[in-house]
């Protein structure tokens, strides 16, 4: 029995041993396996830090890049800006030399066909007293000339930009002076206004011809000055604005008749030449001819146009002029600050 004991005892110790070997085994493989994974996390971790200074590396590189692209950037807007200027001034040359072209080719013509420049733009015959001037009705007008001058005044430009308020293209009173025109006002104590667009006022209505209205709304068939007032202010001049993009006025555009200062004679009913103490007619307004020639993205500023009177508010006041705007649709917005109103044609 006591043999069975040790026996069974031995075996028990033996397999014991056996379990703790094998156990220690496998503790033994499990710091191995901890080890090489200690190790390819310390790998990782190198690799990481390496990457990082690379990345370092890069992002300085880059900033240095980005820096340098910054300034040949900003190179590159200065030489854009200088290109611009000098294409702009190389514009401004050309639009010069045809506009002194197309002037001289005016000048030719009308030196070759004084008639046509006459009927065109009523033009006074600079080298006649008399011109030839075409009413709306068709009837033909001998008026007597005393000047040799009117102020018509023709631009041409891609855009153009009247930027302040104080700024203006004005040819006031460069019409027909006093007393002269197709719709010269009436002499003596009557001393009416001058018309053209619409007629002009007089003190004392009648049914004179005098201060009446003449020349067409459209402006291309004829186009004229403003008449003078009975013994007081010139009409208005005349402009022609040809613009190929854009117009922006926040100043002012104007073609007015002139005030009428000074005295008048008396009664015409007994033709005495006594002078009485009256203001003299107002002149009436002349003409303004805008063709806006391409359409454009952005919106045209018309602001302050006008074509009136001179004496305004007064009883012999001048007639108004006309005003024409071609190649845009104008709204009330656009109008509310034009005087008269314009014929329009887009």
């Amino acid at each position: 029995m006591k043999k069975y004991l040790n026996f069974y005892y031995i075996e028990y110790k033996y397999n014991t041993y056996i379990y703790i070997y094998n156990n220690q085994k496998q503790v033994n493989d499990l710091k191995y396996e901890l080890s090489k994974k200690s190790q390819l996390i310390e790998t990782k971790i190198a690799n990481i830090q390496n990457l990082n200074i690379k990345m370092n590396e890069y992002n300085s590189e880059l900033q240095k890049q980005t820096k340098e692209f910054t300034r040949y950037q900003n190179e590159f807007k200065e030489f854009k800006k200088d290109i611009q200027i000098n294409f702009e001034d190389q514009n401004k040359i050309i639009q010069q030399c045809k506009l002194q072209t197309e002037e001289k080719k005016e000048k030719n013509s009308n030196d070759d066909n004084d008639d046509d420049d006459t009927n065109s733009r009523f033009a006074v015959t600079y080298n006649s007293d008399d011109s030839d001037i075409e009413n709306e009705d068709d009837v033909t007008k001998k008026i007597k000339i005393r000047v040799k001058e009117l102020g018509y005044l023709k631009i041409k430009s891609s855009h153009l930009w009247i930027k302040h308020p104080s700024s203006s293209i004005d040819c006031s009173q460069l019409g027909y002076p006093s007393d002269q025109g197709p719709g010269t006002g009436r002499l003596r104590t009557l001393l009416s206004g001058g018309g053209y667009g619409t007629k002009g006022k007089e003190i004392i209505p009648s049914n004179d011809q005098k201060g009446g209205i003449y020349g067409e709304k459209t402006l291309l068939k004829q186009i004229h000055y403003g008449s003078g007032g009975a013994s007081g202010g010139s009409g208005g001049g005349i402009i022609q604005l040809v613009i190929e993009q854009q117009l922006i006025n926040y100043g002012l555009i104007q073609c007015n008749g002139g005030n009428g200062y000074g005295y008048g004679y008396g009664n015409e009913h007994n033709h005495r030449k006594k002078k009485s103490k009256q203001h003299g007619g107002g002149g009436s307004g002349g003409s303004i001819l805008i063709k806006l020639q391409n359409s454009y993205p952005f919106p045209n500023v018309f602001g302050t146009i006008r074509c009136i009177g001179g004496n305004q508010n007064l009883i012999n006041e001048g007639g108004k002029g006309r005003i024409a705007i071609y190649g845009v649709e104008l709204s009330s917005n656009d109008t509310k600050n034009i005087d008269p109103k314009p014929f329009n044609r887009e």
